[in-house]
């Protein structure tokens, strides 16, 4: 009698394999139907899917054999020939499973009739002949990566596999074939020395479309690694990285059944993998076989020691940590569009699977990409060393008990991702592999320095072993900020101006806006933004004005040098109110007279020809005045005007522009003149001169040089409230070279005339800013 384990052995050693799933049925009846062998369709469908009806892959590739759709998909995977061969609609093509099949099975007879008919020495009823009709469903263009489906592909068929697939069994028996006759059709268009083998992963370049990438980084070092899965196949993601309609594109690719790589983009340019443009511009992005709901049935072992050794060797070649910060999968790269999502602008969740619920920090259903284990092998073997120092100010050295310790400071190692700040002692602290590193640290208020900073002998560049500690401290120079003397300058009147009343009116400029005060002639006049005005009382015969303001570089001054003939004929006197002299009171004579401004003791004095004038006066808080005055043949008037302020139920003066200059009917020999005056509007929103916009401050002051056209000019200063209402001042003046003006055109000296011809010319041409 047999004992009971070794009955229970027997039973099992005996055991029938269990009956074919309905899943393996209606791929065998597919294959039988389109007249291709059972073997290949069934180790296609699992190379494409792993044998499941998953979503649409970002190439618009679906179910078990992938089938394509787009307008633009390659004839041998497209869903819309399949339809056409098979009678069968598009919709049971994406949806059913025995559909689905029946169309792979239909797009590999119809590459594999045309090729049986073209090579006469092939035979159908040989496995190993099918081997360029697979190559063909690959539906990439490069011969190299067709045949490296192929490979694929017949693989799964020399060893079998036995899977369950959502509770169905399929089981695919080794299968026996002779492969050694086959050929790559076409030629190997790309460049094969670009092959290369970092830590044994052998990389092959099939390049992506150029309009799937930016060439180049911005200037952006690497520093993260990005992994992705390809929602989809190797092959069909080869090729649709190829495709110019893509937008999206991987540095490389990696397979699940064996680790082959392929890479698709230089490192040094800037894949479409992220959803986020800073990132892209700093990572390498990795695309890995299959889809993360079945992340189990694709993730394989080869698939990640094969993408371990080439993490390896770019975080090596671009000294990136090897730490879970700088190697992140999609689901980890920040949405640029919504703080604290995250999968890049269109919440990708891979190599993990769905978000559940909000794109928000590691919220996933699940995740059967295995970081633990990738990163023990990204990192197995590392040997580390560490890099440390103190940083402190330059002033006191790095001797314990005097020195100062700059706590905060950033410390950086040139040229890699590495970075500390220093804690509160002033030490910093990295971890690196074995190499030399420069390390540099900055901080607000100091320059920059690095390990030099300690003095001759002290190298810029330190080596790090493994197991060991290196020493490189900094010290840092504060910030010395040179600060230079304001530049002064008088813009209004002219040096060398003649004059013909007083107070004259001063306007300049203070290039330090910091300055808030000045000095004219000795008298403090306030800055603001910039620019002060001023008014100086002026001697007959020559005058110089001097303008200073300091600052804690010095004191710049300007002066300007003016002579004064006072009024032979004319009108002066003061303007005062109750509360004393009234400054900066505009002062005119009208109709066709003369206009000033008062000084700081209320003066003025204007020259007018014999005749009767009616004298007017207007000062921004008083009201109006006026009166009339007779001015006789070779006097000066002597008329003292008394301003009062406007009582509570005065009713306010009516919005107005008051000009100071020019005056009204001048004539300028210069081809602009400055404008000043005052907008007496009420919430003044915006002015301008001939619609260019000038600057003016809370009272309405206003200072802007107006260019003129050669013959008479109208000078229009237009003030808008903020309700949109406008209130428009005209002057009249007149441009006049001096040749013209004041000699005649007879005689102008030649280059004169000429001068003024190019006036005239080029002023038309001025435009609006």
């Amino acid at each position: 009698m047999r004992p009971p384990a070794l009955a229970a052995l027997l039973a099992v050693a005996c055991a029938q394999p269990p009956a074919p799933s309905r899943l393996q049925q209606k791929l065998e009846r597919a294959a039988d139907l389109e007249g291709v062998p059972r073997p290949i369709l069934i180790a296609m469908a699992y190379v494409d899917s792993r044998l499941r009806m998953n979503a649409p892959s970002p190439d618009g590739g679906f179910g078990l054999l992938h089938l394509i759709d787009r307008d633009d998909a390659p004839p041998a995977r497209s869903l819309a020939r399949a339809a056409q061969l098979t009678g069968l609609s598009p919709e049971a093509l994406r949806t059913d499973p025995f559909a689905n099949a029946r169309g792979g099975a239909a797009l590999l007879r119809g590459e594999a009739a045309s090729l049986f008919a073209q090579f006469r020495d092939l035979d159908e009823r040989r496995l190993g002949d099918w081997w360029m009709a697979v190559m063909r469903l690959s539906g990439v263009d490069s011969a190299r990566v067709a045949d490296s489906y192929a490979s694929q592909v017949f693989r799964v068929l020399r060893d079998g596999f036995a899977v369950q697939v959502d509770g169905e069994f399929v089981r695919l028996a080794p299968q026996a074939f002779d492969a050694s006759g086959r050929a790559v059709w076409g030629a190997i268009e790309q460049d094969l020395s670009g092959e290369y083998c970092p830590n044994g992963a052998c990389v092959a370049f099939v390049p992506a479309s150029t309009s799937n990438y930016s060439a180049g980084r911005g200037g952006n070092a690497i520093t993260t690694i990005v992994i992705h899965d390809m929602e989809g196949s190797y092959s069909g993601s080869i090729a649709w990285f190829q495709n110019p309609a893509a937008a999206a594109s991987a540095h490389f690719d990696v397979r699940s059944s064996d680790g082959e790589i392929t890479q698709q983009v230089h490192d040094g340019d800037t894949a479409w993998h992220a959803g986020n443009w800073t990132v892209n511009q700093h990572a390498v992005g990795i695309e890995h076989e299959g889809y993360a709901h079945n992340g189990s049935a694709w993730y394989t072992e080869a698939m990640y020691r094969s993408s371990a050794a080439l993490v390896r060797w770019l975080t090596s070649t671009y000294n990136v940590p090897r730490d879970r910060s700088h190697i992140i999968g999609h689901y980890e790269v920040p949405d640029p569009n919504h703080a604290g999502w995250y999968g890049g602008a269109e919440h990708h969740h891979d190599p993990c699977d769905s978000w559940a619920g909000n794109p928000t920090w590691h919220n996933n259903v699940a995740c059967y990409w295995d970081w633990a284990h990738y990163m023990d092998l990204v990192t197995g073997g590392d040997s580390t060393g560490m890099l440390t120092g103190f940083v402190g100010d330059a002033c006191c050295g790095i001797s314990a008990g005097t020195r100062k310790p700059l706590v905060g400071a950033t410390v950086t190692l040139t040229g890699t991702a590495y970075s500390a700040k220093t804690d509160g002692s002033g030490t910093y602290a990295i971890t690196v592999p074995p190499g030399r590193y420069t390390p540099r640290a900055t901080m607000s208020g100091y320059d920059p320095g690095d390990h030099t900073s300690l003095g001759s002998g002290y190298p810029a560049m330190l080596t790090v072993t493994a197991g060991a500690t290196t020493w490189g401290s900094i010290v840092l120079h504060a910030t010395t900020t040179v600060v230079a003397p304001p530049v002064v300058k008088i813009t209004q009147p002219a040096d060398g101006a003649a004059l013909a009343s007083s107070p004259a009116a001063v306007r300049g400029t203070v290039s330090d806006a910091t300055v808030t005060s000045a000095k004219v002639d000795g008298q403090s006049v306030a800055v603001s933004n910039g620019a002060f005005t001023a008014s100086v009382m002026l001697v007959a015969g020559a005058n110089t004005i001097t303008a200073s303001a300091t600052n804690s570089g010095g004191t710049g001054t300007a002066t300007v040098h003016v002579s004064y003939a006072p009024p032979q004929t004319g009108v002066q006197g003061l303007v005062n109110s109750a509360d004393g002299p009234v400054a900066n009171a505009a002062v005119s004579l009208s109709t066709g007279g003369a206009h000033t401004v008062t000084a700081a003791d209320g003066s003025y004095a204007m020259e007018a020809a014999p005749g009767s004038y009616m004298i007017s006066v207007d000062a921004q808080g008083y009201q109006p005045l006026s009166k009339s005055v007779t001015v006789p043949p070779g006097k000066v008037v002597i008329v003292d005007l008394t301003l009062q302020k406007p009582s509570p139920d005065t009713t306010p003066a009516a919005p107005h522009i008051r000009v100071d200059s020019p005056a009204e009917g001048s004539t300028i020999d210069t081809d602009s003149v400055m404008v000043i005056g005052v907008a007496e509007v009420p919430d003044l929103a915006s002015l301008t001169i001939n619609d260019e916009q000038v600057d003016f401050d809370g009272s309405g002051n206003f200072s802007a040089a107006a260019p003129l056209r050669l013959g008479p000019n109208d000078l229009i200063i237009t003030a808008t409230e903020r309700s949109g209402a406008t209130i428009t001042r005209t002057v009249h003046v007149e441009f006049a070279p001096v040749a013209l003006s004041r000699t005649g055109c007879g005689s102008a000296p030649a280059a004169d005339l000429i001068a003024v011809l190019m006036l005239g010319l080029m002023a038309p041409r001025r435009r609006k800013r």
